[in-house]
């Protein structure tokens, strides 16, 4: 149990941390008109982008959760490994648990994929501004 407290904490210090990061970020100058409609049409590409990958991982996501629930969660092969997994209580059967699972993991991973995406190219205008000023102050 142990163990778990420690990774939901390690979790909740990286998504507090990385929301600092991007608070700083988002703070920073954007630009003149110029760097302001070339950071639009950018994140308007990165966009599209990603929906046309969402859409197609999503058909990935599904066929696999559907291998997990028939495969493993429902054992339709009755297979006596995961049987005897089964049995000693390290697999339970009451539904597709492993399958929910993965869906979830791919949401989360999705999820944060979208959103790192667009603090980064939110932050380019941002890092351009700054670069006018230095090196330094862009980095």
């Amino acid at each position: 149990m142990d163990t778990i407290l420690l990774a939901v904490a390690a979790g909740g210090i990286g998504l507090i941390a990385a929301a600092l990061l991007a608070m700083r970020v988002l703070k920073q100058p954007q630009g003149n008109d110029e760097v302001r409609d070339i950071g639009a049409l950018i994140q308007e590409g990165s966009s599209a982008f990603l929906r046309k990958e969402y859409s197609i991982l999503a058909l990935f996501v599904l066929a696999i959760f559907v291998v997990l629930a028939v495969f493993i969660d429902y054992n339709i092969l009755k297979n006596d490994t995961i049987n005897s997994l089964a049995e000693g209580g390290a697999v339970t059967s009451d539904g597709p648990w492993t399958a929910i699972a993965y869906v979830i993991g791919a949401i989360g991973s999705g999820l944060a994929g979208f959103i790192g995406m667009n603090i980064a190219v939110r932050g380019n205008t941002r890092t351009a501004t700054a670069a006018q000023s230095g090196l330094n102050k862009a980095l």
